[in-house]
C-alpha cells in the first residue's frame, strides 16, 4: 500500500495558481513554437498571390510589345524580387539577377502549377492561375517562398512571379516570439509571486484555526484568538470561540450537580456503578469492594461488561421501552449476581444502573463451608451455557469437541456448573464470532479447555470457585483449561 503524502494548505495554493498560468502560457508557448512561423509564412505567400494577381491584370491590358517596360518600371517602385517568363519558360526579365545567367524557368514547381500542369508544394488560395513554392533558389542558394501568377491563357500564356526571403520572415517572427515569450515569463514569474503571497495570506488563518481546534481539543476552554475578518474563516472561528464558552458554561453548571450525584451514589450501601454511553460516570466504594475481591480491577471488570453482547442488547431493550426504570437483565457474571437497570431522561442519553446483589458473608468468606456434594455432567453442562451464550449472540459460532459420549464429575453446591457458565460466558464476550471448547479425560480427572484469550483475573476467579472440589484452572495466555475430578 502507498503511504499518503500530506501536501501543506500554502503549497496546494501555489500548485493551484501555477497550474492555472501554465494552463494559458503553455498553449500560447506550444503555438509560438510550431504554429507562428508557418502561419507568418503562409500570410506573405497569400500577400505576394493577391500583388501578383494584380500585376498580372495590368499586364492582361497591355500589348505584349509594352508588357516588359511596364514590369521594368514596376520593379523600380517594388522591393520584391520579380520574375517575367515568357511562354517558353525563358526568364525575360528578373529585378535581381542577370538574365544570362538564368536558366529556363519552365519546370520550377510554382510555375507549373501556375500554368495548370502540376501542383506547388506551398499554401493554396481562392486565386485562379496562381502556383505557389517554399524551397531554394538555384540562383542565389537562398531559401524563399515563391508566387507564380498566369498572365495570359493559351498555350502562349506567360508567368510573373514574386519572391520573398525566408530568413527575413524568420527575422520578423523571432523577433515577435522572443517578445512574446519574454512577456510571458514576466507575466509568469509575477503569477508565481502572487500565488506564493496569496498562499500566505490564506495559509496564516487557517493555521490560527489548527491552533484554537488543537487547545478545544486539549482542554483549553479560554479563546486566544480574536477574529475581525468578514469571509468564511472568520465565521469558523467566531464559532469556535461560541462553542468554547459554551462548553466552559455547561462545564460549570454540570460540575456541582455531578458532584451531587456522585455523592448520592457513594452514599448508597449496596454495590453501584452509573453507566452513560461507553463510560462509567459513578462507581461507589461497595461496588469496587465486591469487584476488587480476589485482585480484581472494578475498571476492567466494568470495560468488560460494556462491550459485552448482553449489555447492548440490555441497552437495546431498554431504549425500545418507555417506563422511567426498566429491568435489563440479571445474570450470573464474575461469580456474583448483577442487574443491570435503565433510568430514562427526556432529551438525553439514558443512564444505566448496574446493581450488585452481594450474598451473605460474601466479602468475608468467599469460600462457604461445602453444603452439599453432587455430579455435574459435563457434557450436559457446557451444552447448556454453550446456548445461553448463543441466546445472547445469535451470530457465535463455538465447536465442542469431545472424546467420550460420557464425562462425570464431582461438584459441591453447583460450583463447578456456575465456574463453567461464568467462563464461557467470559469468552463468548472476548471472542464474539466464536471459539472451540474441547473435553477429554484421564482415569482421575475431566479436563475443559477453552482455546481463547482471556483476562487473567477470570481464570484466577473460576480457579477459586472449584477449589472447594479439588479442581484447579490453568490459564497458559491462550487456553483456558478445568482440570475437575472426576466423580
Amino acid at each position: 500500500m502507498f503511504q499518503k503524502i500530506r501536501v501543506p494548505f500554502p503549497v496546494r495554493v501555489f500548485i493551484s495558481y501555477f497550474a492555472v498560468v501554465a494552463a494559458g502560457a503553455v498553449p500560447a508557448l506550444i503555438y509560438l513554437q510550431v504554429s507562428f512561423h508557418d502561419q507568418i509564412i503562409a500570410d506573405r505567400a497569400e500577400e505576394l498571390a493577391r500583388r501578383g494577381s494584380l500585376l498580372a491584370e495590368e499586364l492582361r491590358a497591355l500589348p505584349e510589345d509594352t508588357r516588359l517596360g511596364m514590369i521594368q518600371t514596376h520593379a523600380q517602385l517594388e522591393p520584391l524580387r520579380i520574375t517575367y517568363i515568357g511562354h517558353t519558360g525563358v526568364v525575360r526579365f528578373d529585378s535581381a539577377g542577370n538574365l544570362s545567367a538564368l536558366e529556363n524557368h519552365g519546370q520550377r514547381p510554382e510555375v507549373l502549377e501556375a500554368l495548370g500542369k502540376g501542383a506547388g508544394d506551398g499554401p493554396k488560395f481562392g486565386f485562379p492561375g496562381v502556383g505557389v513554392s517554399r524551397r531554394v533558389s538555384k540562383t542565389n542558394g537562398e531559401e524563399h517562398i515563391y508566387v507564380a501568377v498566369r498572365v495570359d491563357e493559351g498555350a502562349r500564356a506567360e508567368v510573373i512571379r514574386l519572391s520573398y526571403p525566408i530568413d527575413r520572415i524568420e527575422e520578423l517572427t523571432g523577433g515577435m516570439s522572443n517578445a512574446i515569450r519574454n512577456s510571458q515569463a514576466a507575466a509568469l514569474t509575477v503569477a508565481i509571486l502572487l500565488s506564493l503571497l496569496a498562499a500566505y495570506l490564506y495559509s496564516r488563518p487557517l493555521q490560527r484555526l489548527v491552533r484554537m481546534s488543537n487547545q478545544l481539543a486539549s482542554g483549553d476552554l479560554t479563546p486566544s484568538e480574536v477574529w475581525t475578518s468578514e469571509d468564511e474563516i472568520g465565521d469558523i472561528g467566531r464559532a469556535l470561540n461560541r462553542l468554547a464558552l459554551e462548553f466552559r458554561t455547561r462545564l460549570a453548571n454540570s460540575d456541582s450537580g455531578m458532584m451531587l450525584f456522585e455523592q448520592l451514589v457513594e452514599d448508597v450501601d449496596s454495590p453501584m456503578a452509573v453507566l452513560a454511553g461507553n463510560d462509567a460516570v459513578a462507581v461507589n466504594a461497595a461496588f469496587r469492594r465486591v469487584v476488587e475481591h480476589d485482585t480484581r480491577d472494578a475498571e476492567e471488570v466494568l470495560a468488560v461488561i460494556l462491550k459485552s453482547p448482553a449489555f447492548a442488547k440490555a441497552k437495546a431493550d431498554a431504549e425500545n421501552k418507555t417506563d422511567g426504570v426498566i429491568f435489563g437483565f440479571a445474570r450470573e457474571k464474575f461469580g456474583i449476581p448483577m442487574k443491570l437497570f435503565a433510568l430514562k431522561r427526556a432529551g438525553q442519553e439514558s443512564l444505566f444502573v448496574l446493581h450488585c446483589h452481594v450474598p451473605e458473608g460474601f466479602l468475608t468468606n468467599w469460600h462457604p463451608s461445602p453444603q452439599y456434594v453432587t455430579t455435574l455432567d459435563v457434557l450436559e453442562s457446557v451444552s447448556d451455557a454453550i446456548r445461553r451464550a448463543k441466546a445472547v449472540n445469535a451470530g457465535l459460532a463455538i465447536t465442542l469437541e469431545n472424546s467420550e459420549e460420557s464425562f462425570v464429575a464431582a461438584d459441591v453446591d453447583r460450583r463447578v456448573d456456575t465456574a463453567l457458565d461464568f467462563a464461557i460466558d467470559a469468552a463468548a464476550d472476548e471472542e464474539p464470532e466464536g471459539f472451540v471448547i474441547q473435553i477429554r479425560q484421564t482415569d482421575t480427572t475431566v479436563m475443559i479447555t477453552l482455546e481463547v484469550s482471556l483476562p487473567p483475573w477470570i481464570g484466577k476467579l473460576a480457579g477459586s470457585m472449584i477449589g472447594a472440589v479439588g479442581g484447579s484452572v490453568v490459564d497458559d495466555g491462550r487456553t483456558l483449561t478445568f482440570n475437575v475430578p472426576r466423580a
